[in-house]
């Protein structure tokens, strides 16, 4: 999942925008496995924190 998901991060980041030259679009975001929680929500809750420790530590990129 780690790897499908920072694939996509890279191309995102490879974009290009008619129209709007030197325009760079990024994502960040998380990868938990859902095995490892008892119920959804708490995996939710889980990928949400991993995101925003990915936007506070630098942004674009994927973090487990």
């Amino acid at each position: 999942a780690y790897q499908r998901a920072d694939s996509i991060r890279k191309k995102i980041e490879s974009l290009e925008w008619d129209g709007y030259p030197g325009l760079k679009v990024t994502i960040s975001g998380g990868v938990v496995c859902c095995a490892d929680y008892e119920n959804f929500n708490d995996a939710l809750k889980e990928v949400d924190e991993l995101l925003y420790k990915a936007k506070e530590t630098g942004k674009n990129r994927i973090i487990i």
